[in-house]
């Protein structure tokens, strides 16, 4: 039986029900998402979790809600069976968007709970899809291109697959936590996506060409499914052999995506047969084919970086940059598509009402296909942020006018306005291609207006500078590598006149960089291994170029273009007094400790807990940008430990094993390194991308209090901007006492305002060792407003670490004396007697004197009532905020 009139038959069965579905079941929560998802590209700031967000109400929120509904009604047409009172699809639609709901809570909350039961939601749902079409075969008829229901159950299986290892993605897994992303990206996307778009299409591609399907598509349908089932599961497994088969595991997910790709093609060939028979141009056709090209050409591109890319981590950063290709260019060309060719059949009426609501589809269709695809290829690009702006909106309103046409249509099948006429195809190619174009040179015209720096920069090539240089004719191609704060070369010499392209390479091992031109030109961020191009256009003149990560360019990351004649260093035309590319606006806050901390600041507990009695110590470090108030008045952009700075206090005895997972949530590469432990720092101290994870694990050999912070160079604005903290180790014969308190000095450099948003540390003020502040336990004279307390008589431990990065601490409490004292890993004063020296006196001592990254304790007991300063006897740092008060009862 011809598989159109097989389709037509199954929608005319379940008409009204299938209306109804669509209405109520389908449109609303698709829409729902649809809704959301403009709201997180409206307010994207480029945070991970927005991102997840993003991506998830797409996949999950409006493809995975029309393909359950599609998957159950195409499974109805080639079973040629009734469903039940659509109670599986009820059942599935119910939990599918109760996953996502709860995904969703769960990854803005960081609470494990929530995602693990969205996680069980989606199994239970592609479980019900599994079991339920099983049932369903097993009862009903032979039919022609009955094993496409296969497809569909090996996609379900692959998304259990898929769903299970998104869940482990909540816990951390250290250096598999990378590979287990990759894993579920290929299952998910691949498998639960692929597989049921390509197993729809082996028979909807002929109905959208109203065509008979011919026998080899059924053929190459049932030899592409096994060709891909294999290839999603090679490649999703393929990564998970990383962490033991460093370099087998490239070629074997090689070897996946091959496979896959193999059946794509296999399947593609009888496709592409069909379409030249026909030669439709309607928008079904034209939005799927594309969408199919889109995904052979991604997948081409997946092929390449999955042999080049070293770790899972870098091929998933690779992935990240092709979020557009798949989310617009593959799925939502191929599900609006379907939509357009399906729903006005499912709103029926009739031949002719379908007719008549299908052409309300067509309306502006080669205009809006033509957009969509020319945008995207643009977007792709390394073209300026002003032109992805510009050409991403232009693609969206394209897209957009599905809602247009669809309530057109709507208003056609209720009779709200007559079926519009059908026009020549030729006709409508020709308008439709005339209004892409204009839409695609108003797009260039509003980036031109908007940035006309950038704009000019984006075409410097094709025509003079603005100094009048003659042009030469030729373009240059220069490749730099970044790497160890360098550029090399950090010199380029070229003949006035010629055009100059820079191939950026990041050479570096888990750090981000960029190169930035005094023009407006730049690469973008780079992950490591990642390369782009900065085109410079003509050159006239000396121009300056530097990396943008936070305090490289301070560390001498520059680089600088010269003309033939001219002296390497020389000034540039855009630099002035040695800070090109400030802000002129910019504001840099000042420290005024009469000032009030705004409302709901809470002052840092310093009471330190005593050390527990487990073995092993397992801890997550998550790094993460907090704004944060750090002064009174004042607020910044830190580099936080878990949201704080410090960082959280761990503790311990000698022998005890730390396992410490670090996670970079931030904007930029971060490493640790814990000076409690003895390890070579090659690999556990190295710096991780934003996304990565590695753990740390060490084991406590010796008593102090040591200090730990972030890896990455610059180290000193690492630790400066709050990436700092303390691990306490007991010595084996500490006595107890009766309150034990934690003082961590640091300093603070404020940054200016950038971008609108608070700055970060100021790297010239840490070089001059000229600190804004400096502070105990993260904030200036905290312990004035919020008093440490204690009482007559009671003997109190202080533990002290300096974090540096500059400044030295010489601790003092005012009003008493200290009988004992511990410092770097031994005695040194101990109830009044110094441990080890024959016939030593009772003494005491007054300050406790360390350099950055020393510590140790202090024990006193107050001799009776009153308030004593705690301070750096270094005056002009505790008149900076690093004082405060003891109260005593």
């Amino acid at each position: 039986m011809d598989i159109a009139k097989a389709s037509s038959e199954g929608l005319d069965r379940t008409d009204r029900l299938t209306r109804r579905a669509w209405h109520t079941r389908a449109a609303l929560p698709m829409v729902v998402w649809m809704v959301l998802t403009v709201v997180l590209v409206s307010a994207h700031r480029g945070i991970p979790r927005q991102v997840w967000l993003m991506v998830h109400f797409v996949t999950l929120g409006i493809v995975s809600n029309a393909i359950v509904v599609w998957s159950n009604h195409f499974a109805d047409a080639v079973l040629r069976s009734h469903r039940q009172g659509h109670r599986r699809e009820v059942w599935q639609l119910v939990m599918l968007n109760s996953a996502l709901t709860l995904l969703s809570v769960g990854v803005v909350g960081q609470w494990a709970l929530p995602v693990w039961a969205g996680v069980i939601a989606l199994v239970g749902m592609a479980t019900t899809g599994i079991v339920g079409i099983a049932r369903q075969a097993r009862h009903s008829l032979p039919a022609r291109f009955a094993q496409v229901v296969a497809w569909y159950q090996c996609a379900s299986g692959c998304l259990i697959v898929g769903a299970v290892l998104g869940g482990l993605m909540a816990v951390p897994f250290g250096r598999w936590s990378d590979a287990i992303l990759a894993s579920h990206l290929a299952f998910n996307v691949l498998g639960w996506v692929g597989l049921t778009i390509w197993g729809t299409l082996c028979t909807l591609w002929p109905t959208m060409l109203r065509t008979k399907a011919p026998e080899r598509v059924e053929r190459a349908a049932r030899a592409a499914l096994p060709l891909m089932l294999i290839g999603v599961i090679v490649t999703g497994v393929s990564p998970l052999l990383h962490p033991v088969a460093p370099v087998w595991w490239r070629i074997v997910g090689a070897l996946g995506v091959v496979a896959y790709l193999t059946g794509v093609l296999t399947q593609a060939d009888p496709m592409l047969h069909a379409w030249r028979g026909k030669r439709a141009t309607t928008f079904p056709v034209l939005s799927a084919g594309a969408g199919q090209i889109w995904l052979l050409g991604w997948l081409c591109w997946v092929l390449w970086r999955w042999m080049a890319s070293p770790t899972p981590a870098v091929l998933v950063e690779h992935l990240r940059g092709t979020v557009p290709v798949l989310l617009v260019g593959f799925l939502l060309q191929v599900l609006l598509g379907a939509l357009s060719y399906l729903v006005p059949v499912v709103l029926g009426g009739g031949p002719a009402m379908v007719r008549g609501t299908s052409r309300s589809f067509e309306r502006g269709a080669v205009a809006r296909w033509a957009v969509v695809n020319l945008c995207l290829a643009l977007f792709m690009l390394p073209i300026s942020s002003v032109w992805k702006v510009t050409t991403s909106l232009a693609a969206f309103i394209a897209l957009s006018g599905f809602l247009v046409v669809g309530w057109q249509a709507w208003r056609v099948r209720t009779g709200a306005r007559p079926a519009p006429e059908d026009a020549p195809r030729a006709h409508r190619m020709r308008r439709g291609l005339a209004w892409a174009l204009v839409w695609v040179l108003l797009a260039a015209s509003l980036a031109a207006v908007v940035d006309p720096v950038s704009f000019r920069s984006q075409f410097a090539g094709t025509r003079g500078t603005e100094s009048g240089v003659a042009e030469t004719g030729r373009t240059r191609t220069v490749d730099v590598v970044a790497r160890n704060m360098t550029f090399t070369p950090d010199v380029i010499t070229v003949d006035p006149g010629d055009r100059l392209v820079i191939r950026l390479t990041n050479g570096d091992e888990g750090m981000i960089h960029d190169l930035v031109m005094a023009s407006g030109a730049t690469s973008g961020r780079l992950s490591p291994g990642e390369s782009a191009n900065v085109d410079l256009g003509v050159v006239g003149q000396t121009t300056d170029g530097w990396c943008s990560v936070a305090g490289h360019r301070q560390m001498g990351m520059t680089l600088q273009v010269q003309t033939s004649g001219a002296s390497a260093g020389q000034p540039s035309s855009s630099a002035h007094d040695g800070h090109a590319g400030a802000d002129p606006g910019a504001v840099t806050p000042s420290l005024d400790l009469t000032k009030e901390y705004s409302s709901g600041w809470k002052p840092r507990d310093a009471a330190l807990a005593p050390a527990s009695t487990q073995k092993v110590h397992k801890a997550t470090l998550r790094v993460t940008d907090a704004v944060m108030e750090v002064a009174p008045g004042v607020k910044q952009t830190m580099w936080t430990f878990n949201g704080s700075a410090p960082g959280p206090v761990l503790r311990g005895r000698i022998g005890d094993v730390f396992e410490i997972t670090l996670v970079n949530d931030g904007g930029m590469g971060h490493g640790i390194d814990f000076h409690a432990g003895a390890l070579a720092p090659d690999k556990p101290m190295r710096t991780i991308a934003p996304g990565e994870s590695l753990v740390y694990r060490f084991t406590a050999k010796r008593a102090g209090i040591w200090m730990y912070h972030c890896s990455t160079m610059p180290m000193t604005q690492h630790i400066a901007n709050g990436m700092y903290g303390a691990v306490v180790i007991d010595p084996p014969d500490l006595p107890t006492v009766d309150k034990e308190y934690l003082l961590v000095q640091g300093e603070q450099y404020y940054g200016a305002d950038a971008d609108g948003a608070p700055g970060v540390a100021d790297m010239g003020k840490i070089m001059a060792e000229k600190p804004d502040s400096v502070v105990f336990n993260g904030f200036p004279a905290q312990y004035d407003k919020s008093p440490l307390t204690a009482r007559v008589g009671e003997r109190v431990r202080f533990w002290v670490l300096d974090a540096g990065p500059n400044r030295a601490w010489a601790f003092h409490i005012v009003g008493t004396q200290f009988d004992s004292v511990w410092f770097e890993g031994g005695w040194r004063l101990r109830n009044g007697t110094t441990p080890g020296v024959a016939g030593a006196t009772s003494g005491g001592s007054q300050t406790l004197g360390m350099l950055a990254s020393q510590g140790g304790f202090v024990e006193t007991s107050f001799p009776e009532v009153g308030h004593y300063a705690l301070v750096n006897h270094q005056m002009v740092d505790a008149e900076r905020g690093a004082h405060g008060i003891v109260q005593v009862r």
